[in-house]
């Protein structure tokens, strides 16, 4: 996160001088549906394991720098994190008739996003605007640990464990959302917006064992941006 602030800052340092043309610093967040394998439940082995994902949540800071009134150009950083559903979990692991326990230890995901790319409005009202994006930028993240402590109809206690593993590649979003000016000076405007993230990532387990997640987020988000 702190390399995301330090870019924006510099690139709000290096924009100053065009805001005449539109500058806008925008703050959001909500809520984040996992898809794909990021929500997946499957495990069978280690490499056909899904993320295990609930609804998250996300936050996200936005630089934007309008050549015209209806075309631009965005600097985004995003965090997204999710619990597991260990409920699945469970299920995945207990074996009826073998064992009577079961307890489950898991990390989060936390997904780490920075990105850039074309920003279109079109004016709906002069106080209503649709905006449009497409972004690319670079995710990471570590999957998360699972710590599985199986005590069986004998009180014979096992354990398994899924380490971290760190991976990071391409990602690329599509956003849709509205802008409403809340004032007169144009300076402040509520913005909402509905975005889909994809990623596919490469993580390594057992130091031999690889497997390519596709890792796919549905946000929805509300904010606020301020022009200067």
């Amino acid at each position: 996160m702190r390399r995301i602030l330090l870019l924006l800052t510099i690139s709000l340092i290096t924009l100053q001088g065009y805001s005449q043309k539109g500058v806008y610093f925008r703050l959001m967040g909500g809520a984040s549906l996992p898809l794909q394998d990021l929500s997946s439940t499957e495990w069978t082995t280690d490499d056909k394991a899904g993320g295990f994902a609930k609804l998250g949540y996300q936050g996200s800071l936005d630089l934007s720098w309008y050549i015209t009134p209806n075309l631009g150009v965005a600097v985004s950083g995003m965090k997204s994190y999710y619990q597991l559903n260990t409920d699945e979990i469970f299920n995945k692991a207990f074996e009826p008739g073998i064992d009577s326990t079961i307890l489950i230890d898991a990390s989060p995901w936390l997904l780490n996003y920075m990105m850039f790319g074309p920003v279109y409005n079109v004016f709906l009202s002069e106080n209503l605007v649709l905006e449009s994006r497409l972004q690319i930028g670079k995710m990471h993240t570590n999957s998360p640990k699972i710590e599985l402590r199986v005590l069986d109809v004998n009180a014979i206690i096992s354990t398994y464990t899924r380490n971290l593993s760190y991976a990071e590649g391409w990602q690329y979003n599509a956003a849709l959302g509205l802008k409403y000016n809340l004032s007169e000076s144009e300076g402040i405007w509520l913005s909402i917006m509905l975005a889909y993230h994809y990623s596919q990532l490469e993580f390594t387990y057992k130091e031999t064992i690889k497997v390519l997640n596709n890792l796919g987020a549905l946000n929805a988000s509300v904010g606020l941006s301020y022009k200067f």
